[in-house]
């Protein structure tokens, strides 16, 4: 209002209590994904916060990375083999979306999420670039998820998260040893993971 009359307020919070699952990623791509859902209801949206670079100023920055949640974690949390995101196998997909028949690219996009598997990110999503320094804005996204659910039976957690190479290459290029959950508790705000507000547990 003109006069500085308050006419209207709200506060600003998730409607209930959220469930928050972390994948942390360590080499060559290091930061963190959260994915974050009201854990009254897994069919609810699931909000997706990217934090994701190189670590290194001297790194160029690539483009393109399709990205993906895949059905299994790493098969060893001290498998430091070359191919070990290759243990995580296929893409996440519970409802056996059939990705071999060629309309599979045409109808699976953002504007139709239900179209594709659920763990394929980069379909219902778009891809992402790997900029050299964690935190700079360039190196952040955030989603909403209207088919993937972090609560319940089945669920992401458990499994991995997969960054390919960059210009669509199917190369695995990082991954992560499994999402885990983070915290289960009324959270007003996972912009920054390390809020000292974050409740771990129940």
């Amino acid at each position: 209002m003109p006069n500085g009359t308050r006419q209207l307020c709200g506060s600003i919070g998730y409607p209930g209590d959220v469930v928050v699952a972390k994948a942390t990623f360590k080499s060559p791509v290091v930061g963190t994904i959260l994915f974050t859902q009201l854990k009254s209801n897994s069919y609810s949206d699931v909000s997706i916060f990217v934090n994701l670079a190189y670590g290194k100023s001297s790194t160029t920055a690539t483009h393109g990375h399709n990205w993906h949640i895949h059905a299994y974690p790493i098969r060893t949390e001290t498998d430091d083999d070359a191919n070990r995101c290759w243990s995580t196998g296929a893409h996440w997909n519970p409802f056996n979306i059939n990705i071999s028949d060629s309309s599979y690219t045409r109808n699976c996009r953002p504007d139709n999420p239900f179209a594709c598997e659920i763990g394929d990110l980069t379909g219902k999503q778009t891809t992402l670039s790997v900029v050299p320094d964690v935190g700079k804005i360039q190196a952040k996204y955030f989603f909403t998820d209207l088919t993937s659910w972090v609560n319940g039976t089945e669920s992401m957690i458990g499994r991995s998260v997969v960054i390919h190479g960059a210009g669509g290459a199917p190369s695995r290029m990082a991954c992560v040893i499994r999402v885990s959950l983070l915290c289960s508790s009324a959270v007003p705000l996972l912009l920054n993971e390390n809020q000292p507000h974050l409740k771990y547990g129940n």
